[in-house]
């Protein structure tokens, strides 16, 4: 028998009710597709609270490192460039050379000085290398190279090069060094005409030299060197400077501590010629030396005075 027919022929109208076939697991599948979303949603919103619940926390502690950053920042900063610990107390020059170490204190000692509202930057982080080179290259136009050693906490040392100089130039109003080449090599002072022990050549033209020219001949230089030697081992007198008529014609002329003019031509040799002014000397003109203009000596084996 067929329960199905006798289920729908004996129920009533009102009592039957249709049931739609289902294929087989369709419920299950939206079953378990609601739960995996409500577990989804259930773990995003426990996040969501979690975040905002913390958020306070992680600001405060933010901050706390924030503050204790620019607390170290600025303790590291200030021991380091407005302490004591590391104010310069000594500049040491170290190496041969004509500079003394009087004269680096007083090069470096306005920039030791030197402060900014109020606050001195005499600090072995503050003070520039630059800076301090050029300060001892002003106070000294002999020093060619500089080189500067920290010692910390507290000294700075100098390690000073001088350029070998062969003549002091005088043309005018410029005063310079001149290098074994007859080149500028720098600039001079005043003082170098009293401090150099090295030959004095007065440039009659009176023409301007900068660094690198070739203001005179190596001849020249070497010519008033031998006359230097002759009238040191040979004669009374003293060679107070050398002047040239042309900066690098064929003669020079001797001015010794008397004022007497003594002219001599590169033509003829050093030794031949000092010897004839030697010879003049003790013979003929020793008694009125001091009041000569001039002894001419440029005439092979003559010697002209007035």
């Amino acid at each position: 028998m067929d329960l199905r027919k006798v289920v729908r022929n004996g129920a009533p109208a009102s009592a039957r009710r249709v049931i739609p076939k289902r294929r087989p697991g369709q419920g299950v599948l939206r079953s378990a597709g609601r739960s995996q979303s409500s577990r989804r949603a259930a773990r995003s919103s426990g996040k969501s609270r979690f975040s905002l619940a913390s958020l306070p926390s992680l600001k405060l502690r933010a901050g706390a490192l924030s503050a204790l950053l620019v607390i170290l920042v600025g303790g590291l900063s200030y021991g380091l460039f407005f302490s004591s610990f590391f104010r310069v107390e000594r500049v040491v020059l170290r190496g041969q050379h004509r500079m003394s170490q009087a004269e680096l204190r007083l090069a470096t000692a306005p920039l030791l000085e030197r402060t900014v509202l109020g606050v001195p930057l005499n600090n072995m982080f503050l003070l520039s290398d630059t800076a301090l080179e050029e300060a001892v290259r002003e106070a000294n136009p002999r020093v060619s190279d500089v080189v500067i050693t920290r010692k910390y906490p507290n000294v700075i040392a100098f390690d000073v090069a001088e350029r070998n100089i062969a003549a002091v130039w005088v043309s005018g109003d410029q005063i310079v060094f001149l290098d074994a080449q007859g080149r500028v090599c720098c600039d001079a002072s005043v003082d170098a005409l009293l401090e150099e022990q090295v030959p004095q050549l007065i440039d009659l033209s009176v023409r301007r030299v900068a660094v690198g020219d070739e203001a005179t001949l190596p001849r020249h230089l070497n010519y008033a060197n031998q006359l230097q030697d002759l009238f040191d081992r040979t004669l009374p007198m003293q060679i107070a400077r050398f002047e040239l008529p042309s900066a690098k014609g064929p003669e020079i002329h001797v001015i010794t501590a008397e004022g007497v003019k003594l002219l001599f031509s590169l033509e003829l040799p050093a030794e031949q010629q000092v010897k004839i002014f030697e010879t003049v000397f003790r013979e003929e003109i020793q008694d009125q030396y001091e009041s000569l203009q001039y002894v001419d000596l440029r005439v092979d084996g003559y010697a002209y005075y007035q």
